[in-house]
C-alpha cells in the first residue's frame, strides 16, 4: 500500500527509510519490489547517504505533481523554461554533489532527475572553452604538449573546412538569389 515504508542501505551502510511513493520514480526500485517484497531492505550500493536523501527530497517534492520534460537540445533559457525556484534551490549544489545526483539518478533508473541533473550539468558546460571546464570542474589537463598541438591542429583545419562550405553556402544562397530575381 502507499504508505508503507521501504529502506534503503545506503553506500555507507545506513538504513534510511521513506516512504514507497516517495520511491514510485525509480524503476530500478519497481524492479526490485517485483522481485522482493517491501519489507526486505534494498541496498544502494553505489549511493552515498547525503546523495540518497537528496534523492528522497526529489521524490517527495514530485510526489503529487508529475516533473518537467526537459526538451534537447538545452536551450540558452534553461533555467527560466525548466527551473523554478524549488528546482534552483535544489540544484544549488557543489559540482562533486551534481554529479553523484546523475550518477544515482542513472543507477537508481529515476529518468526525470537523471534528465535534470545531465541538463543542469551541460547548461554549466555551454559556451565554456576546455580550460575554463577543466577548471570549473576541477579536472587536470593530462595531454602532452604534443597532443594537444595535434588537436589544436585538427581543429583549425576543420574551422578552415566549415569556413570555406559556409562561403560557398552564402556564395550559392547569393547566387540562387540572383537566378531568381531575372
Amino acid at each position: 500500500d502507499r504508505m508503507t515504508d521501504l529502506t534503503l542501505i545506503s553506500h555507507e551502510g545506513d538504513n534510511i527509510k521513506v516512504p514507497m511513493d516517495v520511491m514510485k520514480r525509480s524503476k530500478l526500485i519497481e524492479t526490485i519490489l517485483q522481485d522482493s517484497g517491501p519489507d526486505d531492505p534494498i541496498p544502494m550500493p553505489k549511493v552515498g547517504t547525503v546523495t540518497l536523501k537528496k534523492i528522497i527530497e526529489y521524490g517527495e517534492h514530485y510526489k503529487e505533481q508529475e516533473p518537467p520534460v526537459i526538451d534537447r537540445p538545452i536551450k540558452p533559457t534553461f533555467e527560466d523554461d525548466y527551473l523554478d525556484d524549488w528546482s534552483k534551490k535544489y540544484l544549488d549544489v557543489t559540482n562533486e554533489q551534481l554529479f553523484e545526483l546523475v550518477e544515482a539518478s542513472n543507477f537508481m533508473d529515476i529518468k526525470p532527475l537523471f534528465d535534470l541533473t545531465c541538463a543542469a550539468v551541460a547548461f554549466k558546460l555551454k559556451g565554456k572553452k576546455p580550460e575554463e571546464i577543466r577548471s570549473q570542474f576541477q579536472i587536470e589537463n593530462d595531454l602532452t604538449n604534443d597532443e594537444l598541438k595535434e588537436i589544436n591542429e585538427f581543429f583549425q583545419w576543420a574551422e578552415d573546412l566549415w569556413g570555406q562550405f559556409t562561403k560557398l553556402t552564402i556564395k550559392k544562397h547569393a547566387w540562387i538569389g540572383q537566378d531568381q530575381k531575372k
